[in-house]
């Protein structure tokens, strides 16, 4: 006769099961880690680096203006100021345009770092050292925000050079 110990059938269930349990779980959270890394990929993929979510604020700008225009009105403002200050003694024939690199650093910092060439020219290393000199310290505006994080960014400004009169 066979007996049927009920309490050592029961244990060996719960055993089984948690056995079970436990592989799956294990396997389950493997291919969570998986799924979760991949989902962060593809977010990240598809978040769009070349430009801010806002623009570099300099104080004044009104909330209702524009503000990639309020900063450029501004930059080249500050930037015209800097150049008309004192005259320019550099010999040229005619009107010319060299474009300038201006970054904003991830804290606020404004200033120059080079001329971009695209036609380079005799005088470009004489307006990139006067460049440097008078655009050295643009001063300090609210950082562009990427994703709700202050990020460093860089504009591209044309500077129109006038032969003397």
């Amino acid at each position: 006769m066979i007996t049927f110990n009920f309490m050592k059938f029961k244990l060996f269930v719960v055993f089984f099961v948690a056995t079970i349990a436990l592989t799956v779980s294990c396997v389950s959270k493997k291919e969570q880690e998986q799924q979760a890394t991949e989902l962060a990929k593809q977010q990240f993929d598809s978040i769009d680096l070349s430009t801010p979510d806002s623009y570099p604020q300099f104080k004044g700008c009104d909330e209702l203006q524009n503000a990639k225009d309020c900063f450029y009105e501004n930059l080249y403002s500050h930037i015209n100021t800097r150049l008309q200050s004192e005259p320019i003694d550099i010999q040229i024939a005619k009107v010319d345009t060299v474009n300038a690199v201006i970054t904003v650093s991830n804290t606020g910092k404004v200033s120059y770092v080079a001329l971009k060439d695209n036609n380079p020219t005799a005088y470009n290393s004489m307006i990139d050292s006067l460049l440097k000199a008078r655009l050295s310290d643009l001063g300090s505006v609210h950082p562009a925000i990427k994703q709700g994080v202050p990020v460093g960014s860089s504009y591209l400004l044309p500077i129109i050079i006038k032969p003397r009169q």
